[in-house]
């Protein structure tokens, strides 16, 4: 693979990332399926979604108001 569609690769995972720890943010959910044929684009773009996710997800727990 050369720089430029590594480059590619490592953005769109990075993006799809951010979006996932976001989306995580506001709905909590218990598990995130990614499935179809973007899931055959190997390590090197789920290293990146892992990371994105990693840099906007937080782990503080939700307040809880009445």
């Amino acid at each position: 693979m050369t720089n430029d569609a590594q480059s590619a690769v490592l953005m769109a995972g990075r993006a799809l990332g951010n979006t996932l720890g976001m989306q995580a943010n506001m709905l909590d959910p218990e598990m995130i399926v990614l499935s179809g044929s973007v899931c055959g684009a190997g390590e090197l773009w789920l290293d990146a979604v892992r990371q994105g996710y990693q840099d906007h997800v937080t782990s503080m727990p939700c307040r809880t108001f009445p």
